[in-house]
């Protein structure tokens, strides 16, 4: 299983062109005109879908706007995929297909067989992870057709490769070996030392899947005289790592434990201590075989503490089925069942886990309206009671979650300031983040499925509870989108002037981007890496995100300008736009008033520079 991830992401990676970050966001905001700009945000996406896949959809949209303007199909069609890739990275299936297939008509009406070609497997990897393996072999067929059009040997090789793989899924092992087969003879030909040596890795996969373990030995030994030319140690390792599977199968336990042994000396030459920790498990079992019981529960026990301290349930629940094994074996019957025990319970929390993030992807997805249909039918027509009874529960229901939350947040952050370790305050601070996105957020969520499933049955059957469905689903957004800051305020590893940059660039680009406002923010480069406290970042982004709100919400304004700067233990904040201005007399509302509240909690200055017609320019100082 990890040689074939592994190959995978290789295969995956070796279609794909990242940029420079921030390069790319310094061009975009540059002054060039858009012709030139146009590029970076294809790259920009390209870099982002993996890490931040939200930032990566808003920046393609924008880009697709411009290529719009701009008449560019070869861009809009290389956005359009890159929209479906940031999809597909948040599990919004449906959709990623949807954009890749929008991706493949623009390319089409350029005749661009090659970008074809990769939309194709861009697919075909959607269906592998829905498990829908059918569907991911007729993609990955089309691409291959593609690539021989092409007459691109490599691609087509490649193509070989992972159809081998949807067929093995498949349990069609002779097509399967047919593809692979052919991956080698061409690999072999264009000497492509290193993909030859995957080719016979994956030969020696599809032979175990057969129970053809010594079949399978003679071609795991090709692979690994292959990665001995090369640099290669990981696979290097994985093919030793294969072979020792394939005699622990055969019962040849000394050379399974040789095998596994060279394995592990590599992982260790490499420092890669999950490999070093998943070697040592696996090695147990010819050692308990060959009645060495001391040291196959010496490795378990080396194993199982890695495991847990890295929290990697999954590998644990291999774990304990190999112990129970062992233990078994020595005649421990107590100590086998209750590691038997430990594998069950797991499983079942992994299995429950699963769902759940099903659940929440599938709930997402609707979010998008892609699942309507879907949720449609499993919906009923209520009477007027039943819709003003459902109301009050969903209000309830809200207001149960908020207080909850409330008391959660005050809970966590108290918990937070008695810790005096700062490995366990960060730990701390990471589980409040993904509690609040995984179960807040999926409430939430919802909460707004629910809001809009209600506002469109109530359009027909009781059109005076429509104001009411469309309150709740627009309360439920705000809330998300605060619980988002939330969780961005308090996850560590964003306690510096960057990442604040960061923040306040990717919100001004959410509120200024659907009025066609155009938003500047100063270079990121002008500031250092200068820690700031979670309230006084908080207060210095909420000052700014404030700002923005009202220029966009009432400044009439075409552009709005964002400083941030940092210069001898002072902050200096500065947000301007260019719209209608403020009058003199004018009273002051509640978000100035929040404005200079928190600058001047922070012993800072805060200063309105503004008239009828000449914008607005708000100041904030603040010391650190």
């Amino acid at each position: 299983m990890k040689s074939y991830l592994c190959l995978l992401f290789c295969l995956v990676q070796s279609l794909c062109v990242f940029g420079n970050k921030d390069s790319l966001i310094s061009v975009i905001k540059s002054t060039k005109p858009a012709v030139d700009r146009l590029p970076a945000y294809g790259d920009l996406v390209f870099e982002m879908y993996l890490s931040n896949p939200d930032s990566a959809i808003l920046i393609a949209q924008q880009g697709l706007n411009l290529a719009g303007q701009e008449g560019d199909i070869f861009e809009k069609a290389s956005l359009t995929n890159g929209l479906g890739l940031a999809y597909f990275r948040k599990g919004w299936y449906a959709k990623a297909v949807d954009a890749f297939l929008e991706s493949i008509k623009l390319f089409e009406e350029l005749k661009n067989q090659e970008q074809i070609a990769r939309v194709y497997l861009n697919i075909g990897q959607v269906y592998q992870a829905r498990k829908d393996y059918n569907a991911a072999q007729q993609y990955n067929l089309k691409a291959l057709e593609q690539f021989e059009l092409l007459n691109d040997s490599f691609r087509i090789a490649c193509s070989y490769q992972t159809l081998n793989v949807v067929c093995r899924e498949l349990k069609d092992f002779e097509a399967s070996g047919s593809y692979i087969d052919r991956s080698i003879s061409i690999l072999g030909k264009l000497g492509k030392s290193g993909e030859l040596a995957n080719s016979y890795t994956l030969k020696g996969n599809l032979l175990k899947a057969q129970g053809k373990y010594q079949d399978a030995i003679p071609e795991f030994k090709k692979a690994l005289s292959l990665y001995d030319g090369t640099s290669d140690l990981s696979n290097k390792a994985i093919a030793f790592e294969n072979l020792g599977s394939a005699y622990y199968e055969l019962k040849n336990y000394d050379k399974s434990i040789q095998h596994y042994s060279k394995a592990l000396s590599i992982f260790k030459e490499i420092n890669s201590e999950m490999d070093q920790a998943y070697e040592r498990m696996k090695l147990s079992m010819p050692q308990a075989s060959m009645g060495d019981f001391i040291s196959a529960l010496s490795n378990l026990d080396s194993a199982e503490y890695y495991f847990k301290i890295e929290q990697l349930p999954d590998f644990l629940s291999e774990l304990y089925i190999h112990k129970s094994e062992v233990l078994s074996m020595q005649g421990m019957p107590a100590e086998a069942l209750e590691a038997f025990r430990l594998h069950v319970k797991l499983k079942d929390s992994l299995d429950d886990a699963r769902k759940s993030d099903e659940l929440f992807r599938l709930q997402a997805e609707y979010d998008t309206d892609q699942k309507e249909k879907q949720i449609e039918t499993l919906q009923t027509e209520t009477s007027l009671k039943e819709g003003q009874l459902y109301i009050r529960n969903i209000i309830i229901v809200s207001m149960i979650v908020l207080v909850l939350m409330g008391i959660y947040l005050f809970i966590s952050l108290r918990n937070r300031r008695k810790l005096e370790d700062e490995l366990s305050k960060q730990k701390l601070l990471n589980r409040i983040a993904g509690d609040l996105h995984d179960d807040v957020g999926s409430t939430l969520s919802s909460i707004k499925m629910y809001g809009d499933v209600l506002r469109t049955k109530a359009a027909s059957a009781a059109p005076q509870l429509v104001p009411l469905a469309e309150k709740i689903s627009e309360n439920a957004k705000e809330m998300i989108q605060s619980m988002s800051d939330i969780v961005w305020t308090i996850k560590p590893g964003q306690d510096n002037l960057p990442a604040l940059h960061d923040r306040i660039w990717n919100v001004g680009l959410e509120l200024c981007s659907p009025g066609g406002i155009n938003f500047k923010i100063s270079e990121l480069h002008e500031l250092d890496h200068t820690i700031v406290d979670t309230e006084l970042r908080h207060d210095l982004f909420m000052i700014c995100k404030e700002a923005i709100n009202n220029a966009v919400k009432y400044a009439s304004c075409t552009e709005i300008q964002v400083s941030l700067t940092a210069e001898e233990k002072l902050i200096k904040l500065i947000i301007e736009d260019n719209g209608c201005g403020i009058m003199e007399d004018a009273v002051r509302g509640n978000g100035l008033n929040n404005m200079e509240r928190r600058c001047i909690d922070n012993r800072g200055k805060f200063e309105i520079l503004t008239g009828l017609g000449r914008g607005t320019k708000i100041i904030a100082l603040i010391p650190f």
